[in-house]
């Protein structure tokens, strides 16, 4: 099933790629139509207008998903206790996973919130960045803090766990403060 996912993904992200409609470095917008239920004239559709850079983004941020279905076998793996964990480390490999997938679907969505906000200038930098960063960074933190053979407590890495949660309240402290502000 992970594997699906991430074809379906893949599919979207170059299907979206094709419907844009010009070269990478011509500066248009991609437009991604919406689904429009019980019309079958793509007339009727609505478009959203995502900004090079979320473009961008988004489209290393779906890329991810590959290294998130790898953890994925790397769960099934210590769930069927082929890897030998302490209970501490489990705990943590699970919310590594876990915060993974959650925060790579939230930057997804919110980089869409920052183009139809129209947020711009250092705020939407800000927006932007930190909340995909802070997927890749809190779950690195959770594996790196736990990482040591019969490891019951966070080594020194726990650091980068808490750099990523302040990515991520930095970023969606910012959009937030943003989108109230438009």
């Amino acid at each position: 099933m992970h594997l699906a996912l991430g074809v379906v993904s893949a599919t979207f992200l170059a299907g979206a790629v094709l419907a844009r409609g010009g070269s990478a470095a011509s500066g248009l917008p991609l437009r991604l139509s919406t689904i429009s239920y019980g019309k079958a004239d793509s007339s009727s559709m609505d478009t959203i207008l995502l900004t090079d850079a979320s473009r961008i983004i988004a489209g290393v941020a779906l890329l991810t998903i590959v290294t998130i279905e790898l953890g994925g076998f790397l769960m099934t793996r210590i769930a069927s206790g082929a890897v030998e964990m302490t209970s501490f480390q489990k705990s943590f490999a699970r919310a590594g996973h876990g915060h993974a997938g959650v925060l790579v679907t939230l930057s997804l969505i919110c980089l869409v919130l920052a183009d139809l906000g129209n947020v711009d200038g250092a705020a939407g930098w800000i927006a932007r960045i930190c909340i995909p960063l802070s997927a890749v960074v809190m779950s690195a933190g959770f594996f790196a803090a736990s990482a040591g053979r019969d490891r019951t407590t966070p080594n020194r890495f726990i650091l980068v766990l808490y750099l990523g949660a302040a990515l991520l309240t930095v970023g969606v402290a910012t959009l937030g403060i943003a989108l109230l502000a438009a």
